[in-house]
């Protein structure tokens, strides 16, 4: 997934724009601590933190004027750039990953819901690693098992 992040000069400059446009009206994070992250670089750690910086890499490319943050195919035919998906790779990134993870989940509780019929899948279920059990899946989806 790092393959995709922008280069170094270009996260950096998508961190600060994000800060400056956007978190300062929707003051989803605290600069200090991502700044603390990213700099002890949990993006190649944590898949977590890797969505958050691709969502703040996402909403920031609309304030960037670096071709870099568009995706390939985005030159029309007059030579002209159309910068409408700007940082929609990194979107897609974000939201692919998180997509993921919460499909697995939500598919789990349904597969797992007394109500159903059948349940398929024992009380834990391995997902990268990590067991979720009915304890864990109340404090993810805000519903009890």
């Amino acid at each position: 997934m790092l393959d995709h992040f922008p280069p170094d000069d270009l996260a950096a400059e998508l961190i600060e724009l994000y800060f400056r446009h956007s978190n300062i009206h929707f003051p989803l994070l605290h600069r200090p601590t991502f700044d603390r992250q990213w700099n002890e670089k949990l993006h190649h750690r944590n898949v977590w933190f890797i969505s958050l910086c691709s969502a703040v890499f996402a909403v920031a490319s609309k304030w960037c004027n670096d071709r870099r943050v568009l995706p390939p195919a985005c030159k029309q035919e007059d030579g002209d750039f159309d910068w409408t998906g700007a940082g929609r790779q990194y979107f897609e990134l974000a939201l692919g990953e998180a997509i993921y993870f919460f499909y697995e989940i939500n598919f789990n509780v349904i597969l797992r819901d007394p109500r159903c019929s059948t349940n398929f899948i024992p009380p834990s279920q391995s997902f990268r690693g990590t067991i979720f059990d009915r304890k864990q899946l109340t404090l993810i989806t805000g519903e009890r098992y």
